[in-house]
């Protein structure tokens, strides 16, 4: 983080909520400056396989974005740390 910050924002992405990334990365939440955005890429991986018979490629495109989509975190919203109004 002390090379990426150049005293505005740090954004820290992750790929698993519960996984050793972000587990690593939730120490920082406290400070205002910095945000945990994770996200589960395995409902994405799973839907065409669960949704291919009888649908459109075109269908099934639109149910992966919108599994990955939903599946987005915020990690500050998960462990109830909201922002302070400024």
């Amino acid at each position: 983080m002390a090379e990426v910050d150049d005293g505005d924002r740090v954004v820290i992405l992750t790929d698993i909520l519960d996984g050793t990334p972000t587990n690593l990365s939730l120490s920082f939440l406290e400070d205002e400056k910095v945000e945990v955005v994770t996200w589960d890429n395995i409902p994405m991986l799973l839907t065409p396989a669960s949704y291919r018979k009888g649908r459109s490629l075109k269908e099934i495109g639109s149910l992966v974005k919108k599994s990955g989509r939903r599946d987005i975190i915020l990690a500050k919203e998960v462990f109830g740390l909201r922002r302070k109004p400024k």
